[in-house]
């Protein structure tokens, strides 16, 4: 089942996209998309591939997966409708930097990369393009501040405020569904599923959320908060400090 609605009014490309409503003027046939369906743990891109297509994710949710030549993989970001995956190809020879993979089933709009290189040449799209790459930059440099500096409870307390401010952004009721499995959020955060079932528990014990499976309702969210910015003010949801 797919959990999103279409976010055509949340995508960059949507000036210069043949099937959006609101492109107007001769730019508006630049991109000619092609809708695609993938099922949940099905890869859109593997790292490592030519890199032929941009991806926008329609409907839906993605998790993007860097794996090491050792073969360990940890995912690094994760995209919801309106975003845009794949951006940073400007050569024709760019590689897929990570891996994409549907968290479940999802409705992507593939653009052909020359397709995408000639949209750049309007300002608004370049601009578009470059800032969501910049933020993407900055979610990952986060990701690294979060494995090096925080702790367990922190880490877990700082993905559900992240994922409560998107639900808003969206103007989406509670509660959240994760897109993610326990392993996914595991590997996120740098923890054991052990551990993110046992914080999941005692967060709730804590009232601070509800969860039934991937629902997730976000009880008390300055109680989030506090517990990010100084955990020991709930000892019932401490765990060793950093590490898994």
């Amino acid at each position: 089942m797919i959990a999103s609605e279409p976010a055509c009014h949340r995508c960059m490309l949507q000036p210069v996209c043949g099937a959006s409503s609101h492109a107007n003027g001769p730019e508006a046939k630049i991109i000619q998309p092609i809708q695609r369906s993938v099922g949940a743990g099905e890869a859109l891109y593997r790292q490592g591939q030519l890199a032929r297509m941009v991806f926008a994710v329609r409907a839906g949710a993605a998790k993007l997966v860097y794996e090491a030549a050792s073969g360990w993989q940890q995912l690094i970001d994760y995209a919801f409708g309106g975003e845009v995956l794949a951006l940073g190809l400007d050569h024709e020879r760019a590689l897929y930097q990570e891996s994409a993979v549907a968290l479940q089933t999802t409705v992507v709009c593939v653009v052909p990369a020359e397709s995408w290189r000639a949209a750049q040449t309007h300002a608004s799209i370049r601009d578009a393009g470059q800032a969501a790459l910049q933020r993407a930059d900055m979610r990952r440099r986060n990701l690294l501040v979060v494995l090096g500096q925080l702790n367990s409870p922190q880490r877990l307390a700082m993905l559900l405020l992240d994922l409560h401010a998107e639900s808003i952004s969206r103007a989406r009721t509670p509660p959240i569904v994760l897109p993610f499995s326990r392993a996914d959020m595991a590997s996120y955060l740098g923890l054991t599923v052990e551990t993110v079932s046992r914080l999941l528990h005692r967060f709730a014990s804590a009232g601070l959320i509800q969860v039934n499976h991937r629902l997730v309702h976000i009880i008390d969210p300055a109680g989030l908060e506090q517990v990010l910015t100084d955990d020991e003010s709930l000892p019932d949801v401490r765990l060793a400090p950093r590490g898994r």
